[in-house]
């Protein structure tokens, strides 16, 4: 049995991803206090910046060996790519805006890159893990979600995201991929990087 405890003990919840890089800190902060005033409701469950990510890749809970062969794999799917743009550009609902169980930031830019920087890193860590549950990728990363289901309190947080849909908050350049894992404190759930993967890749010369 302690054989199995401390087994247990040494799963670490992981995910990979685009970190969102720190200046955007108190924006999202307000925005996310702006939708919960729209909204008129406190039936949402907020994620802290701590915990905000891009996502590529959830392979979930892996040993911490399992780890160490994803490290080098998600380096080298990030080597050949260049770094590039990303701009927040605004929130968005899902599965649609009239009634959303989830908030989300769009992004724009150099979604060309981005995509393709995902499915190198998704490609990798499946070489490790094996397949994953996934969604096809979209270009987004939440915010929020809805506590309880309620009809009137998603039409009310529809109404909250469209009054805000256009609220960009800037660019920002994507310098590398994260492997992070869960960690839950007294103070909330945070994402502690395991591993920075910096993209290495050249631009090509404008021509």
């Amino acid at each position: 049995m302690a054989d199995n405890r401390d087994e247990m003990d040494a799963l670490a919840r992981i995910f990979i991803g685009v970190r969102i890089p720190s200046q955007f800190r108190a924006q999202l902060a307000d925005l996310q206090m702006n939708v919960r005033r729209r909204a008129m409701s406190d039936q949402i469950r907020w994620h802290s910046f701590d915990e905000l990510l891009i996502p590529f890749a959830q392979p979930g809970e892996l040993r911490p060996e399992t780890v160490e062969r994803l490290k080098p794999v998600v380096a080298a799917a990030c080597a050949e790519i260049p770094p590039f743009r990303l701009e927040l550009a605004g929130l968005e609902g899902v599965p649609n805006s009239v009634q959303p169980r989830w908030i989300c930031m769009s992004l724009k830019g150099d979604l060309e890159s981005l995509t393709r920087l995902q499915a190198r890193v998704h490609q990798a860590v499946t070489s490790v893990v094996g397949p994953m549950e996934s969604r096809p990728f979209q270009p987004q990363f939440m915010l929020g979600r809805l506590k309880i289901e309620s009809e009137s309190i998603r039409t009310a947080l529809g109404r909250g995201l469209r009054l805000l849909k256009d609220s960009d908050l800037g660019e920002f350049e994507v310098q590398g991929v994260d492997i992070v894992r869960s960690a839950a404190s007294t103070t909330g759930t945070s994402l502690v990087t395991v591993q920075h993967a910096a993209l290495q890749g050249v631009s090509a010369p404008a021509s």
